[in-house]
This record gives C-alpha cells, sequence and structure tokens, in this order.
C-alpha cells in the first residue's frame, strides 16, 4: 500500500510533501511428513517507508500571537524499516508422546533521519518587533541598532550534526517440549527454550519448565469434572 501527497503548513510559504509505502510478502508450507510428524514453515518479510521534506532550506519565522512564515520546519525527513521473520516448527506424535520443537530468527533494519529545524528558526515576541526589524535592514541599520530601537529576533535556534541514525539487529531461539501422557487423566510436560539476540553479551538464556495436568474425577470415556494444573519454570538473564 502507498500513500503519498502533499499538504499545507500552518503557513503557506512552506507546504509539506510526504509519502508513505507499506509492503509485505508472506509465505506458508504445512508438510505431513509422515502419519505421525508435521512440519509447518513460515517466511515474512515487511517493509515500511515514509518520507517528509519542507522543500526548502529558508529559515522559519516565528511571529507571536501574528504568523509564522519563511521556511518548514520539518526539512528532510524519512523513515525505513525492513523486518524478516523465518519459523520452523515440528510436531511429532507416537505412542503416549506428542513432542514439539522449533525455531524462530527475526532480523530488522531501521533508518530514520530527522531534520526538524536543520534550517533554524526565529522568533520574535511580537509584531511590532518584527516590523522595526524589517524597517532596520531596509534602511541598512546594524544589528545593534535595530535592537536599540526594539527590533531584532528574541530568539534564534537550530538543529545540526548527524540526522540519520541506522540499526541492524537479530533475534533467534528455539523450543523443544514433551508432553507425556502417563495416564487417561493425567498429563506431563517437560520442555527447554533459549532465546537470545544481537547487541547483547548474554547468551545463556535457557528457560527449562515441567508442568502437570491431572484430570479429578473423571469417568470411563467422559472429561474430568475438575483439572488440576501446575507448571514451574526458571530463565535466566544477563
Amino acid at each position: 500500500m502507498t500513500t503519498a501527497g502533499w499538504a499545507d503548513s500552518l503557513y503557506p510559504s512552506a507546504p509539506i510533501i510526504y509519502w508513505a509505502r507499506s509492503r509485505r510478502f508472506q509465505l506458508l508450507e504445512t508438510g505431513i511428513l509422515n502419519q505421525h510428524t508435521v512440519n509447518e514453515t513460515r517466511f515474512r518479510v515487511r517493509r515500511q517507508d515514509s518520507a517528509q521534506a519542507g522543500g526548502t532550506s529558508t529559515p522559519v519565522l516565528n511571529v507571536m500571537d501574528a504568523f509564522t512564515s519563511g521556511g518548514s520546519s520539518v526539512g528532510n525527513s524519512f523513515d525505513n524499516q525492513t523486518r524478516y521473520e523465518v519459523q520452523n516448527f515440528t510436531s511429532w506424535v507416537h505412542s503416549q508422546h506428542t513432542v514439539r520443537f522449533g525455531g524462530l530468527a527475526r532480523i530488522v533494519a531501521l533508518d530514520n533521519q530527522a531534520m526538524q529545524n536543520y534550517s533554524g528558526t526565529f522568533t520574535f515576541t511580537s509584531l511590532n518587533a518584527y516590523r522595526l526589524t524589517l524597517r532596520g535592514i531596509q534602511q541598512g541599520l546594524s544589528a545593534v541598532d535595530i535592537r536599540a530601537m526594539g527590533g531584532g529576533a528574541s530568539q534564534f535556534t537550530l538543529s545540526a550534526g548527524n540526522p540519520l541514525a541506522s540499526l541492524n539487529q537479530s533475534d533467534y531461539g528455539f523450543f523443544i517440549q514433551d508432553d507425556w501422557r502417563l495416564h487417561q487423566n493425567f498429563l506431563l510436560s517437560g520442555g527447554l527454550r533459549y532465546e537470545t539476540q544481537t547487541h547483547s553479551s548474554d547468551r545463556s538464556d535457557f528457560a527449562p519448565r515441567i508442568g502437570f495436568a491431572w484430570g479429578v474425577g473423571q469417568k470411563k470415556n467422559a472429561a474430568p469434572k475438575n483439572v488440576i494444573r501446575a507448571a514451574s519454570g526458571f530463565s535466566t538473564t544477563g
């Protein structure tokens, strides 16, 4: 999906052009490997782009309680995001065991540029101060003389530096779990999960878990009236 256009800012001399686009691709494959095993793979790519431009390098003129004119404070700004994700899960059923295992990997690439107020903003406290400033400039007066007669901007602000920020990060993990039906009304579950990501020195995030489900008051070929469930686990984080 793509949207684009232009919009007037608070003052007609500085229009802002903007556009945004979103694209997505997704693939899903499910395979029955045999009578006991099913495998599922998912792949997805998502791209989101947006940008806005003031279209001018002229400073903003802000006359308080009167008007705002000059250039646009937006500058040339954009935000681009690309995300990749792949998952693979397998389920294996045999006898009293249902085993599930799989993994997940994600990658994200971000580029953001923010140039708000890179052309600067002059602020005048009153319309009269702005008029005196224009009159002084027309007469060729110096900045000191313009201020002496009550003109001049009260404030000038300007953003500077590198406006671009980029980030590439990936995270991945895997898990395995076994649901073991020891009895018709008792299920024992155990599993292990591991997750980690780039930009982190910790590589010990293992998370084992164990739990059970016990059906109380079950009659033959009927669902139990009550089910008691309990589980426990822990994880390590750096």
